[in-house]
């Protein structure tokens, strides 16, 4: 999908509506990539490894937890792990700097070098910083709602992330605090107290037929998977089915059950979008991402959620090395409901859309048409990008636009349709 140029204000050469549409984008110097990504990160396991270890849950009590593993990941943060994108195809010039990960699913950061990004571009394999990317509020909302089918969007209620550039997902700026680890344990309690009211469907497994203890292991396995958004290592089945007797020892099999849903929410496996990469003799001194990093990324930037049974399968299979395949489930993503989301997501916050209503206009401007704009500006722009040909040149001279009857009488454009619901209006 191409980006090239810089976002004019509006100017003498545009309809109305498209001099509205433009007037409150930020300028934003862009460079045109036409790339495959080969997915590598260098070699910095360290003490990254004692963060994702389940067994922190059972050295202490259920209820502290978090406090205890998040005091020990904080130590790690200052680690990193790094990946590399090798490019090819036509690559425009550039200049400047680029905060890191602003925006991205995971992107390098600093300056680009002298030569432009072609120098950036080159086939030579170079690394750069990816920190450890903690889920947003809008991510774990959206994580929770696919995994246990809540909706209550408990992450609005935590402390909100550092904008930076517009964009509330630079890994810099989500830190932690105890405020912000309170608020995820909490969160993590609801959530689990919820879940076992439908034990049944949670778990998906015949207790009268199985057994208890069958359906717990089989719980930790299924839900362990998609919780962590990988397959659970044979060390962490056996350190959660430990804690899982020794919850129902000491309570209830419910009881057990809600103990294992809390302690993976509060996991930073589940919290946390970890890259610890396998190692590939073909790639000196680097590590290539694991099927299921790459889905991790895949899934966080076309859905801003976990991978679906799909995408996990793919990882499991090995299914997600080459460009073709890689490029089969994106494609597949970015079509469904859930890439819609993704789009709006990222437009809105890099178009600053929230802040519509503060533009200043003539008498005629009202916060009803500020709504309005922003959602023609989300249509527009997912028309675009997903079912369009994704070109930033058709953003900025596209003969149409989305509006219903009361933006079109504002904008003065004829709108045949002419109801109250928004749709795709042809520009004179």
């Amino acid at each position: 999908m191409s980006a090239p140029g810089s976002l004019p204000s509006g100017g003498p050469g545009l309809s109305n509506p498209v001099k509205r549409r433009c007037a409150h984008l930020p300028t934003a110097s862009l460079v045109s990539r036409s790339q495959k990504m080969r997915l590598q990160i260098a070699p910095t396991r360290s003490i990254l490894e004692g963060c994702i270890d389940p067994a922190l849950a059972m050295e202490v009590q259920a209820s502290n937890a978090s406090q205890l593993r998040v005091a020990v990941c904080n130590v790690a943060f200052a680690g990193f792990i790094t990946f590399a994108a090798s490019c090819s195809g036509t690559v425009g010039p550039g200049a400047g700097t680029t905060p890191t990960g602003a925006g991205g699913a995971g992107g390098a950061s600093g300056s680009i070098p002298p030569g432009g990004v072609s120098a950036a571009c080159s086939t030579a394999t170079a690394p750069g910083p990816s920190p450890l990317r903690r889920l947003t509020r809008w991510e774990y909302n959206n994580t929770v709602a696919e995994l246990l089918g809540d909706t209550t969007r408990p992450a609005d209620q935590f402390v909100p992330e550092a904008l930076q550039l517009g964009f509330d997902n630079n890994a810099d700026s989500t830190t932690l605090s105890a405020v912000l680890i309170s608020q995820q344990e909490e969160a993590a309690s609801k959530l689990a107290q919820a879940a076992i009211v439908k034990l049944p469907g949670l778990l998906k497994c015949d207790v009268a037929a199985k057994g208890e203890d069958a359906c717990a292991a089989q719980f930790i396995g299924t839900f362990g998977r998609r919780a962590m958004r990988r397959k659970l290592t044979q060390r962490e089945v056996d350190r959660y089915t430990a804690f899982y007797a020794q919850q129902k020892q000491a309570t209830s099999f419910s009881s057990a059950i809600e103990q294992i849903v809390k302690t993976m929410l509060l996991s930073p496996g589940f919290l946390y979008r970890l890259e610890l990469g396998t190692t590939d003799p073909s790639l000196a001194g680097a590590l290539r991402l694991t099927g299921y990093e790459v889905a991790n990324r895949l899934s966080y930037l076309f859905w801003g959620s976990m991978p679906d049974d799909a995408l996990l399968d793919a990882a499991e299979a090995d299914e997600l090395k080459t460009p073709t395949q890689i490029r089969a489930h994106a494609e597949r993503m970015l079509a469904d409901a859930k890439g819609q989301r993704a789009v709006k997501n990222f437009y809105s916050q890099w178009a600053n859309l929230s802040k519509l209503s503060l533009a200043p206009r003539d008498a005629s401007f009202t916060p009803a048409i500020a709504d309005l704009q922003r959602q023609e500006t989300e249509a527009f722009v997912d028309e675009i990008v997903r079912r369009g040909d994704g070109r930033w040149e058709t953003m900025l001279t596209a003969p149409y636009s989305f509006m219903n009857a009361t933006l079109s009488t504002y904008y003065g454009v004829t709108n045949p349709g002419g109801g109250n619901g928004i749709e795709k209006v042809a520009l004179n």
